[in-house]
């Protein structure tokens, strides 16, 4: 039979929860979150709830399911005097997560020091995570300490490092983790590749687009043996382009040989909404090869360009099928009255996949009614078929 907890204060429910084990009832670890969220939700002072989780993680008597169960609270309610307990419980091997767990949602300056003290003395087994707390709270003053940790001779406690450098946003960060790119081998190499990529996308975050285009055109020239990377790279030069310079990039990417860079191109140009931009890309249609025309226009039937339908109708009778086909399905949703028109007739007149995509357009194209209703009306030799 379980044990019968009374509610009559956040006192008395601190003391069952003391020897509350896995399995045993949840009724006070309900009712503390219960008045925790009434608490927060009113504004009232969780002091004494704070005080009572830490006097419970400092009691020898606790269970060690009651202790987790405090430093997920402190993680939600705990402010600077939870710090202390929760930085000596780091070097406890049991209970270091859950307070490396807490100090990481605990705002504030003490709780980012307690975690880069520790940081020299805990085992690689630990090490690795508190350097992932550090980079997911960004703390600036851990750079020189995480970026000595990418030499670790514990492969996951390197690997960590380059991951948390990746998440500072900072120039300091980006800057060792290109020694690293130069210095690593192997698949630290790799990872530090993609960490120096993503510590790019970072500086996009906060608005730092020089540094960032930097990180991004190093990578995009040296990254030649790691295509996801470079791609990556080519993602962000894109993205941290002045607008003159996106439609550029884009078709730059479209011509390039690697088919993942291609890709890149393609998912760039579907977001384009700027129409000079969308008229540009357009307009180098015909001077780009079959395949990367049809990719193009198959992007371009994603976005909302303007006035297409003369470009996709000259692009439907190409020479290359594959670019047909996207012509036609484009006409879907960029086409109009004129686009109507010729998918009725190539609908009536072509044979397999392209008389399958007119027909498909022509069931979506804007403006198909009325063309074939005066096209039969007309008696229209060319549509009989």
């Amino acid at each position: 039979i379980r044990p019968r907890f009374t509610k009559d204060s956040a006192g008395v429910l601190m003391s069952e929860l003391a020897s509350y084990k896995f399995n045993d009832s949840l009724e006070p670890l309900v009712l503390l979150e219960e008045l925790t969220r009434k608490r927060t939700g009113a504004g009232d002072s969780v002091a004494d709830l704070e005080r009572g989780y830490v006097a419970l993680i400092q009691s020898p008597d606790a269970t060690r399911d009651a202790k987790v169960f405090a430093c997920k609270q402190l993680s939600l309610i705990g402010g600077d005097a939870a710090v202390p307990v929760l930085a000596e419980m780091l070097l406890d091997f049991d209970l270091a997560y859950m307070a490396r767990y807490a100090l990481e949602r605990i705002p504030g300056t003490p709780a980012l020091a307690a975690l880069r003290n520790a940081l020299p003395v805990v085992g690689p087994e630990h090490r690795a995570g508190i350097i992932g707390s550090l980079g997911a709270r960004r703390d600036l003053r851990a750079i020189k300490l995480i970026s000595a940790s990418i030499h670790d001779s514990d492969e996951r406690v390197a690997a960590a490092a380059l991951r948390a450098l990746a998440q500072m946003a900072n120039a300091e960060a980006s800057t060792a983790l290109l020694s690293a790119v130069q210095l690593k081998e192997g698949n630290l190499k790799q990872q530090a590749e993609a960490a120096y990529v993503q510590s790019g996308f970072a500086l996009l975050d906060v608005r730092r687009s020089a540094e960032a285009n930097k990180v991004f055109e190093n990578a995009y020239a040296m990254m030649r043996d790691n295509p996801k990377a470079r791609a990556a790279a080519m993602r962000g030069r894109i993205a941290g382009a002045k607008n003159r310079e996106v439609g550029k990039l884009i078709l730059e990417a479209l011509r390039c040989d690697d088919i993942y860079i291609r890709q890149v191109a393609v998912a760039a140009a579907r977001d384009v909404s700027r129409a000079d931009i969308l008229r540009e890309l357009a307009e180098a249609l015909p001077q780009l090869e079959a395949n990367e025309q049809a990719a193009l226009v198959s992007a371009l039937g994603e976005t909302p360009i303007k006035n297409a339908t003369p470009l996709l109708v000259e692009l439907a009778q190409s020479d290359s099928e594959m670019v047909r086909l996207a012509a036609l399905q484009a006409m879907a949703p960029l086409g109009d009255a004129e686009a109507a028109l010729f998918l009725l007739k190539r609908a009536a007149t072509a044979s397999g996949d392209e008389q399958e995509a007119a027909r498909n357009s022509l069931a979506r194209v804007r403006g198909a009614d009325p063309v074939i209703i005066k096209a039969r009306e007309e008696g229209d030799p060319e549509l009989r078929g």
